[in-house]
């Protein structure tokens, strides 16, 4: 099973997240490297049984083991790693509040009929925090603007975009 899950992960996960580092690296002018993902380490990784990939709830267990000693046990033995997180909640309640609410005030989400009344309140009021369905909500008003408006798209006439039942036109 736990085969499977990984196969998985490579398959569908592991593409997203290297675009992501890849545009990240590139944006900053970073040149980077992915090192664990060489074939030949992942061939061996999943020729291993899975006893020595997950150990006892230890993830990673047989490549701790076989850096102990090489690499610090401090670095080894963290608990606390989370990537690369981005404050957004803190974000939207300081810095960019002003700003995600112009955006959202001026956008075509409000009052579109693509989304129930009650879901951008929500989130803009303070009710909810900050969190991914918001970030898509934000990322969606800005698409809508960027490239439906460009085409002269200017109102929705159904809760789904579809832009065969788009109309063009003034704003209502």
């Amino acid at each position: 099973m736990l085969d499977r899950l990984l196969y998985y992960e490579c398959k569908t996960s592991l593409p997203a997240l290297l675009q992501v580092e890849d545009r990240t690296s590139m944006a900053v002018s970073l040149e980077s490297r992915v090192p664990l993902l060489d074939h030949r380490i992942i061939e061996l990784a999943f020729r291993m049984p899975a006893r020595v990939k997950l150990h006892q709830g230890q993830m990673k267990y047989i490549l701790k083991r076989a850096m102990r000693g090489i690499v610090p046990d401090k670095v080894l033995d963290r608990t606390d790693k989370l990537g690369f997180p981005v404050p957004l909640n803190q974000w939207s309640q300081n810095q960019l509040k002003g700003y995600i609410l112009d955006i959202f005030d001026q956008g075509r989400l409000k009052g579109s009929g693509l989304l129930l009344d009650n879901v951008l309140e929500k989130y803009l009021s303070g009710k909810q925090p900050f969190n991914r369905t918001l970030w898509g909500l934000l990322n969606l008003e800005l698409w809508l603007r960027l490239y439906l408006e460009r085409e002269g798209f200017t109102r929705f006439k159904d809760p789904v975009i579809n832009p065969s039942r788009l109309t063009t036109g003034s704003a209502t």
